[in-house]
């Protein structure tokens, strides 16, 4: 990570404070990851790099972060969607996906089926709440130009004893939830991938009504943790000395540092 012949920036020189400070902890990467410690930490600097914001974190909360991504099964990426590392201040926050949600919520082993969508003004969509749920969801024939403007979202499973769950929002509501809940809500993600939080905001809610893994459960509490703008407390697998500090201050997070959320 050096340079030759040039004098190192001060984002540079922290890039490599950064890499040395997650090698030192290369062993406990391996034991979450699998020997895919070297990978992980090219991961999480290459997640600095691009993010700004994220050099301004306690380093010890980025590898605190990054050691939970792997007790969760998720990846910290752009690339994958399964997770993010996110700057809220000082402090580096988890923030797993819509994807790695879905990942999680799969790896249960109680379902047969799972999955969330958007539903455009044009599709077939007819749902029923009650003791026999049930949704059924056509695409308008065409590009999502024919579809139309997005109305609603769903998350519905079918668990392997036959029993079903479903969670439809429409737009508005989503709205509603996110205004009433998420700091965050006026920048980022909220902003820009509308479609992906709302997706996400209803694996949430479906997740309360599913026989979920401990992973999923963790992840579901870090999602509301990061909404509600307060630090994050990691699973026991996660060193302490990589946990947030408790006295840490609720921070907005830096619009401009916000990654995509898919």
């Amino acid at each position: 990570m050096g340079t030759t012949g040039k004098q190192l920036t001060a984002d540079q020189k922290t890039l490599i404070v950064f890499q040395d400070f997650l090698m030192k902890h290369k062993d406990q990467f391996n034991m979450a990851y699998g020997q895919k410690a070297d990978r992980m930490v090219r991961i999480a600097l290459t997640a600095a790099a691009s993010t700004p914001a994220l050099l301004k974190c306690d380093v010890r909360t980025v590898a605190g972060c990054v050691m939970q991504a792997a007790f969760l099964g998720l990846e910290p990426s752009t690339v994958l969607g399964e997770a993010y590392l996110v700057p809220f201040g000082r402090t580096c926050q988890l923030v797993p996906g819509w994807r790695g949600l879905l990942k999680l919520v799969r790896n249960s082993g109680e379902l047969q089926t799972v999955n969330a969508q958007e539903v455009h003004e044009h599709d077939f969509f007819e749902f029923e709440d009650g003791l026999d749920p049930y949704l059924r969801h056509k695409r308008a024939p065409g590009g999502l130009a024919q579809r139309g403007p997005v109305v609603a979202y769903w998350a519905g499973a079918v668990l392997k004893n036959g029993g079903k769950q479903i969670v439809v929002m429409t737009k508005e509501e989503v709205e509603a939830h996110a205004k009433k809940y998420s700091k965050a809500y006026g920048s980022g993600p909220w902003q820009t991938e509308f479609d992906e939080m709302a997706k996400k905001t209803c694996l949430r809610k479906l997740c309360k009504y599913l026989p979920t893994s401990v992973q999923a459960q963790t992840a579901c509490a870090l999602l509301e943790q990061e909404e509600a703008g307060i630090p994050q407390r990691f699973s026991p697998e996660v060193p302490l000395e990589l946990h947030p500090p408790v006295e840490a201050e609720e921070a907005q997070p830096a619009p401009a540092a916000e990654a995509p959320r898919k």
